[in-house]
C-alpha cells in the first residue's frame, strides 16, 4: 500500500472518539489532520500554520489525540530553524511577558525536565539567588501524573506563589 507522503506503508486503522468529533468538529479535525499529514511527510510548515496550531493547543480547540500525532511528527520529522523560531515566539507572545529588565544583575532561567523527584532543581535555585543571581521562575500546576513545581512549593507554609507582574517584578529585585 502506498500512504499519502508516496511512500509504502503498512495498513493501519485509527479509532476515534464518536463524541469528539461532534465536540469538536469535523473541519477542525480535517484541517489538523493535513496539518499532520505535512508534518509527517517532511514537509516544511508555513508561519501561519505554526501559529494556527499553537493557538488551537492554547486555545484547546485540538483533540489529544492530534496534539499527540503532531508531536510525534515533529519528533519523528524535526522542525527546521524557521519552524521552531515560529513556534517558540508564538508560545512566548501566548501569554503576558514579565519584563525582567528592571534587574541589572545576574538572571538565569531554570527549566524543570518535569521528572518526579526532581529536587536538585531547587537547591541550584537556592544556592544560584545566595550568589546574588536572580532566578525568575515562572510555574503551573498540570494534571495528571507530573507532580509540577508549583505544587511541590505550594506545599512550604507560607509561600505565596500568586505573584502579579508587579510583585513578581518587585520580588526579583529584593
Amino acid at each position: 500500500m502506498i500512504d499519502s507522503c508516496g511512500q509504502k506503508s503498512i495498513p493501519h486503522v485509527a479509532v476515534v472518539e464518536g463524541s469528539m468529533s461532534i465536540e469538536i468538529g469535523h473541519e477542525i479535525i480535517k484541517r489538523f489532520g493535513v496539518l499532520i499529514e505535512k508534518k509527517v511527510c517532511g514537509e516544511e510548515l508555513t508561519d501561519n500554520e505554526i501559529r494556527e496550531i499553537t493557538n488551537a493547543i492554547i486555545t484547546e480547540k485540538i483533540p489529544d489525540f492530534q496534539l499527540s500525532a503532531f508531536l510525534m511528527a515533529v519528533y519523528f520529522q524535526s522542525m527546521s530553524i524557521q519552524e521552531a523560531s515560529t513556534w517558540t515566539e508564538e508560545l512566548m507572545l501566548s501569554d503576558e511577558i514579565v519584563d525582567t529588565g528592571i534587574i541589572s544583575y545576574l538572571k538565569i532561567d531554570r527549566c524543570s525536565t518535569g521528572g518526579i523527584g526532581d529536587k536538585s532543581a531547587f537547591a541550584l535555585m537556592a544556592i544560584a539567588s545566595w550568589c546574588g543571581i536572580a532566578v525568575p521562575k515562572l510555574v503551573g500546576s498540570y494534571d495528571g501524573l507530573i507532580i509540577s513545581d508549583l505544587d511541590k512549593i505550594s506545599s512550604i507554609p507560607g509561600f505565596d506563589y500568586e505573584l502579579d507582574a508587579k510583585k513578581f517584578q518587585k520580588q526579583l529585585k529584593k
